[in-house]
């Protein structure tokens, strides 16, 4: 299971990475840690050790996930794409778990390649 979270780590900094167009770290959130941290932390959220509480914790990943999604449906590139990225900004909201913030973070990789795809197929060569 931890190698799942591993690769939903990975795919939460190509996110990032990929719209702020910034290098690995914590200035844009683009630092996979902070998702597989999350997970960690979701089975021991009752627990006080942890340095941050679990609930700042998903805020700000998520909050990192939300000003994504802005982004992406602000850029030039995806201007004609706005209403492919408000339906997850919509289930973004309603995310309560890891697993959800996941889900909205494939979905918006999956949307943004397709998006891209698309480009590369209409530019004449």
């Amino acid at each position: 299971m931890e190698a799942d979270y591993y690769q939903k780590g990975r795919n939460y900094e190509l996110l990032m990475k990929k719209v702020f167009k910034c290098d690995r770290g914590k200035r844009y959130g683009a630092e996979r840690s902070l998702l597989i941290a999350l997970f960690k932390n979701e089975q021991t959220k009752d627990l006080t050790n942890n340095r941050i509480p679990y609930k700042r914790q998903f805020f700000k990943v998520k909050l990192y996930v939300q000003k994504a999604l802005l982004k992406t449906k602000k850029k030039k590139i995806y201007k004609n794409s706005y209403h492919q990225f408000t339906p997850l900004l919509l289930r973004l909201e309603r995310a309560n778990t890891p697993n959800d913030l996941s889900s909205v973070v494939n979905a918006t990789l999956r949307k943004i390649i397709k998006i891209e795809n698309q480009l590369k197929r209409d530019i004449p060569n």
